[in-house]
């Protein structure tokens, strides 16, 4: 994988690119969002966001809710087994805040230490229960008193409420 970090002048370009035509980052994640609606969707997930549109006058005009809210990059690492996918996906999270003033960044992770890194500000995280992999490869639950089934159920629930909840332009999954 690459190096994430640029250089101050590079950001110093990018950030001067950015600023004299902003209309063209809005332009991006409009149409990408505009992809992402046109998706089809499992009839479980279809019936639950027609519902949630149907309450909430909010939800019912796209157009309403983007210009008037942050960019929303939706960020997965599901950490069975070790740090580096925490420590990536945060340092990734870091720099497109850094970078991107309209952004927002939400982690969903199954690591039992998440909490203990430093979260800079407009970054947040949901901490799924935690699997783990057993020495013969297969994943079983960590600490949750849950069947497997049950713990994958939840987790499931979770992400899906979050994703539908949180509304992301963008989801990155490590």
């Amino acid at each position: 994988m690459s190096d994430i970090h640029t250089s101050t002048s590079h950001r110093s370009s990018q950030t001067a690119e950015r600023d004299a035509a902003p209309h063209a980052m809005s332009s991006a994640w409009g149409d990408g969002a505009a992809r992402a609606r046109d998706l089809p969707l499992t009839p479980g997930v279809a019936q639950v966001l027609q519902s949630r549109t149907d309450r909430d006058p909010r939800l019912s005009s796209a157009e309403t809710c983007e210009s008037a809210r942050l960019k929303r990059i939706l960020v997965y690492s599901h950490d069975t087994f070790g740090l580096g996918n925490i420590k990536r996906m945060l340092e990734i999270s870091k720099h497109l805040v850094a970078t991107y003033s309209d952004v927002s960044v939400l982690i969903i992770s199954g690591s039992p230490i998440v909490h203990a890194f430093r979260i800079p500000p407009r970054v947040d995280y949901i901490k799924l229960p935690c699997l783990t992999r057993t020495l013969d490869g297969v994943y079983d639950v960590k600490f949750l008193g849950l069947g497997y089934d049950d713990t994958i159920r939840l987790r499931a629930s979770l992400i899906t409420n979050a994703l539908l909840d949180f509304s992301p332009d963008l989801i990155l999954v490590d």
